[in-house]
């Protein structure tokens, strides 16, 4: 959530507070991604919505649409057998996070070179 915070406020910080705030939320994203790596199994829909927002905020807050689209491929190729392994509740959740980056990965790719509308159009949780 503090990554998520800290995203929302480079959204409408200036000069030094933008880059105080991104970098705060490059911090917490870091961390979340560990824990959740650390501690969730692989196809966890926490897990994916952790990559599904540090991906945004690769592509919104840091213009890095490369490594926006590299966090999305990563996270869409978790393994079937991985989400079948997910009580049912966690593999409804884990699939919808899934269709998120997927739209997001199709959005970023589609658009490369195309302008800011793309922006505009990010999903995100």
């Amino acid at each position: 959530m503090r990554a998520d915070y800290n995203r929302y406020l480079a959204e409408f910080a200036q000069d030094g507070d933008f880059d105080r705030v991104v970098q705060e939320a490059l911090r917490a994203y870091d961390e979340a991604s560990r824990i959740a790596e650390d501690g969730l199994p692989e196809g966890h829909p926490v897990r994916l919505g952790i990559a599904l927002n540090f991906s945004v905020f690769y592509f919104e807050a840091l213009n890095e649409p490369a490594k926006a689209c590299e966090l999305a491929r990563a996270a869409i190729e978790t393994p079937e057998s991985a989400l079948a392994a997910l009580p049912e509740d966690q593999r409804k959740d884990s699939e919808s996070m899934l269709k998120l980056l997927q739209d997001n990965l199709s959005l970023w790719t589609g658009s490369a070179g195309e302008g800011e509308d793309a922006d505009d159009e990010d999903t995100d949780s």
